[in-house]
């Protein structure tokens, strides 16, 4: 029966390993779904933690107050905008819990205005676009940064989901299904190898997973 179809389903994914790469936005929502549907989750982050600020890095100078002041201010300028958070996102927030904790930092963009050029549009006046079709949504201006935050606190709550940052992604092995990465910096640095049932490639535009995926199948 379908009870019991889904008992055994669930008993499957909780069998499973999972390997994400990338802990951003994508990468930090799939880790939370994946994670509360019972599988065993490793997210891989080829960057540093990003809510360690400054003070606590290797050669942060000045006072510690000044200095996590500093590095919060140097992360935010690494994004040129805000994010845009459409009802399809808020939707995926939705169902995480994490929407009302979201929206308390962003502020809502119902749309633009289009401002005429030249003297003959002049009487035309300016032009108000909605973004949304219904009447009093609007999209949401977000950091970037936050919203990560928020995701990454989710996954630190699972006991079934492990994050793994300052580990690049360097191959996967279809064969056996393990994925390498160089876990670390500099001297300090050390291979390592993790075996996965599926591997979930969250790692950008220029995707290191992607990549490699297209030398062992054709994409």
């Amino acid at each position: 029966n379908k009870m019991a179809n889904d008992d055994a389903q669930k008993d499957d994914e909780l069998n499973k390993t999972v390997v994400i790469v990338g802990a951003g936005l994508v990468g930090a929502m799939t880790a939370v779904f994946l994670g509360r549907r019972g599988y065993k989750v490793f997210m891989y982050e080829g960057r540093a933690d990003p809510r360690v600020t400054s003070s606590e890095c290797p050669g942060a100078g000045g006072a510690a107050g000044e200095s996590a002041m500093l590095g919060r201010l140097g992360n935010a300028t690494k994004r040129s905008i805000n994010l845009a958070l459409s009802h399809r996102g808020l939707c995926a927030l939705e169902r995480v819990g994490l929407d009302k904790q979201v929206l308390v930092e962003a502020v809502p963009m119902e749309g633009r205005m289009i401002h005429p050029r030249g003297q003959a549009d002049v009487d035309k006046g300016s032009i108000f676009q909605p973004y949304e079709h219904k009447p009093g949504h609007a999209i949401y201006s977000i950091s970037r940064e936050e919203l990560n935050f928020a995701l990454l606190a989710e996954v630190d709550k699972m006991s079934n989901v492990t994050t793994i940052f300052s580990a690049k992604f360097e191959s996967y092995d279809k064969n056996s299904n393990t994925c390498v990465f160089n876990v670390g910096e500099g001297a300090d640095s050390q291979k390592v190898s993790a075996m996965c049932d599926f591997v979930v490639g969250a790692d950008g535009a220029f995707s290191k997973v992607r990549e490699a995926l297209g030398r062992v199948q054709r994409l």
